[in-house]
């Protein structure tokens, strides 16, 4: 008799945990590997670019538009930054040539991914919100609720959006 209650116990501590995970379920999380073309939209810029994140530590840009910048690359390795334009190629170690700008906010996207926290849902009801910290301020990612694709990224220390699209 002692077993059978000790079993009863059991199983019942089991189906009311499982309940209770199931009302506290974690939130989709940002994908940290993806390919899409971005829109970036800021104070005179309009581009798109194609983005490939292999991994965070492993992001490629490379602008399709406008045609003056069509061509022009940059593929970060750790912190490794290779840019190419045109045959023309430079590798630095200095994040001078991409602070505060449209290149900056992806690596910083990608780079808080695992540290954002989800804040809750956009008005849209199909996007979670999730906010990170970056050296340069905080960053809000807005996440599809069901395929954890990143849709949009707003940073609060630049004026600059970034819209994604995924094929």
């Amino acid at each position: 008799m002692r077993k059978f209650s000790s079993s009863l116990l059991a199983i019942s501590f089991f189906i009311f945990t499982l309940c209770g995970c199931q009302s506290q379920a974690e939130p989709v999380k940002p994908n940290i590997v993806f390919e899409s073309v971005a829109t970036i939209k800021g104070n005179a810029i309009n581009t798109q670019a194609k983005i490939v994140c292999a991994s965070a530590d492993d992001v490629s840009i490379e602008f399709m538009s406008p045609s003056s910048l069509k061509g022009l690359s940059y593929h970060k390795v750790n912190s490794t930054l290779y840019i190419e334009y045109n045959g023309l190629k430079c590798t630095t170690v200095d994040d001078y040539l991409t602070s505060f700008n449209p290149l900056e906010i992806i690596f910083d996207a990608v780079a808080c991914v695992d540290f954002a926290k989800c804040k809750g849902n956009n008005d849209d009801n199909e996007s979670l919100v999730f906010v990170g910290e970056t050296p340069h301020g905080s960053i809000e990612l807005y996440v599809d609720s069901e395929s954890g694709n990143i849709n949009r990224i707003e940073p609060s220390y630049t004026a600059c959006e970034i819209e994604l699209v995924y094929e």
